[in-house]
């Protein structure tokens, strides 16, 4: 795939190995950015702040796989959108992972 004016090449590399992270997302009025990037501590796949979704390309002990890079974005994303809507269930790390880890599924599996 041929790089666009102003895209990195780590952006070119996500479109071309097909990951299906978008650049930004906005939950009801907050419009939060997602980044790949090393992450320094290890067994950190990701986490969010303010308005920015870090999902690690890699850790102190690991590179992640796409199909973990796209679990931690699904993963991050059900915290945010619970954040807006259901906060206390936001802090529930069991019901955010099934949740998270059906949806991707959900979105690999989806046929247009």
């Amino acid at each position: 795939k041929r790089k666009k004016e102003g895209e990195s090449e780590t952006e070119t590399k996500r479109k071309k190995k097909g990951e299906e992270i978008p650049k930004s997302i906005r939950v009801g009025n907050r419009r939060y950015t997602i980044k790949l990037q090393h992450v320094d501590e290890p067994y950190t796949t990701g986490y969010t702040v303010d308005n920015l979704i870090v999902i690690a390309s890699s850790n102190k002990t690991k590179h992640t796989t796409e199909n973990e890079r796209a679990l931690t974005f699904w993963h991050e994303l059900t915290h945010v959108i619970l954040d807006h809507v259901r906060p206390k269930l936001s802090n529930d790390e069991q019901f955010v992972e099934h949740f998270a880890e059906t949806m991707h599924q959900i979105v690999k599996s989806a046929r247009f």
